[in-house]
């Protein structure tokens, strides 16, 4: 009788261990991502017109792409970059089904330390509690927040430039299958990460960079930024990574956002890469793409020409990320900055700045710093012009890609940076 028991006991145990071992070997992983910028309340352009005046009690309903798909999810709220408390007495996820409609049958309360209701401090971020939802590869989700007692003074957190449609409208909305009287909004305000469960070997990519990364000219709601592009091209390889992105239009590696659009632009890669990049979920891959706007935009529109670096100091400070990086596991591939003659931005282009970023090229290139390079330069520019965009792949402003560009560059990404 005793060693019944006793066997009982040991298998109970077993039994035990082997459901925690499970549970261990699943690990979360970033399946969208967007990174923390600012708005301010003297920023129209840039910002979003139902968060500058917010009524007292708002919902917002951010619209996102997913990479991966689960059964599992959590969600990152962030008020990093904000001057006042952000109150949520409620938020929802769910499956969008189409414009600011929800699946009502997918909704799920989130909880924060199984708590329904949260205030993040500035300057911090909150990670959701575990949620049970199935989520399809490649499917938008809905993630909605209520807010109260926002003033809209001061500077706030949203990424600016979306290229998605969400939504806001007033009051306590969150629940509710379609918003009432919702407006438009083109940013993601509050929201800077959804993570998914997947099993122990499955990584995340985060594609570090600044308006070319985000996506600039390319059309809204179509998801074909470069990093969208490169998703399908590692599903068809049958590689199971995530994708994040973090790209900040205007953003540069040495100097925080400058200039009348600057608190948009974001804090300095270097500044931000802990947040960003490091700590993301399942982050085992990068790809930077940074450096152009320390080149063009000193001595422009409001930039201090005082702010010029030289190449070695952008060299520098892509080591410096690529060495954080690689003390945390995580494999980096560099990319050649894009040709950027006949730029319509005013003095944007000259040829003491072409020769700064062909230097900076050159760097990538031979430097053996990376793991890997992708050469976004030779992918994009016109061979009979090598200082500019070939024209099927010129988005309209000779700085910016056109989707077809934005393909070309996500071709042009070796995959078997990805099986090692």
């Amino acid at each position: 009788m005793q060693r019944n028991r006793f066997a009982l006991l040991v298998a109970a145990l077993a039994v035990t261990a082997c459901a925690r071992l499970a549970a261990q070997q699943q690990n979360w992983v970033t399946t969208w991502a967007a990174s923390p910028s600012r708005y301010v309340s003297n920023a129209p352009t840039i910002s979003v017109k139902a968060l500058l005046s917010p009524p007292p009690e708002q919902t917002i309903r951010n619209i996102v792409h997913l990479s991966l798909g689960g059964d599992k999810v959590r969600i990152r709220f962030s008020n990093a970059l904000s001057t006042e408390p952000l109150v949520v007495p409620n938020a929802y996820v769910a499956l969008r089904t189409k414009d600011d409609a929800i699946d009502p049958a997918t909704s799920r309360p989130l909880t924060f330390s199984g708590s329904r209701s949260i205030t993040i401090p500035q300057g911090a971020d909150a990670l959701s509690d575990p949620v049970a939802l199935h989520m399809p590869a490649s499917s938008d989700l809905a993630v909605s927040l209520f807010t109260r007692g926002r003033t809209g003074t001061g500077t706030g957190t949203l990424h600016p430039l979306a290229l998605q449609t969400s939504y806001a409208a007033s009051g306590d909305q969150a629940a509710s299958a379609s918003l009432n009287a919702p407006e438009k909004i083109l940013s993601w305000p509050f929201l800077s990460e959804v993570e998914v469960a997947a099993p122990e070997n499955t990584s995340a990519v985060i594609a570090f960079g600044d308006s070319i990364t985000d996506g600039a000219l390319s059309k809204t709601d179509t998801n074909l930024r470069w990093p969208d592009d490169l998703f399908t091209r590692l599903t068809n390889a049958h590689l199971v990574i995530g994708i994040g992105n973090a790209g900040i239009a205007g953003n540069r590696l040495l100097h925080d956002g400058e200039g009348s659009l600057g608190p948009a632009f974001g804090p300095s890669a270097l500044a931000r890469f802990d947040r960003d990049v490091l700590a993301l979920a399942g982050v085992r891959y990068m790809i930077v793409l940074l450096g152009i706007n320390d080149i063009v935009q000193p001595g422009t529109t409001g930039v201090s020409a005082d702010s010029a670096v030289s190449a070695a100091a952008i060299e520098g400070a892509l080591r410096q990320l690529v060495e954080r990086a690689h003390v945390h596991g995580i494999r980096a591939m560099g990319a050649t900055l894009l040709p950027f003659a006949n730029a319509k931005s005013p003095d944007y282009f000259s040829e003491e700045k072409e020769k700064k970023r062909e230097a900076v090229n050159q760097w990538i290139l031979s430097s053996g710093i990376f793991d890997a390079v992708a050469d976004f330069d030779a992918a994009t520019r016109d061979p009979q012009h090598p200082h500019q965009l070939q024209q099927e792949f010129n988005g309209g402003d000779s700085l910016h890609p056109s989707p077809s560009g934005l393909q070309a560059m996500a071709d042009s990404i070796p995959l078997d940076f990805f099986r090692k």
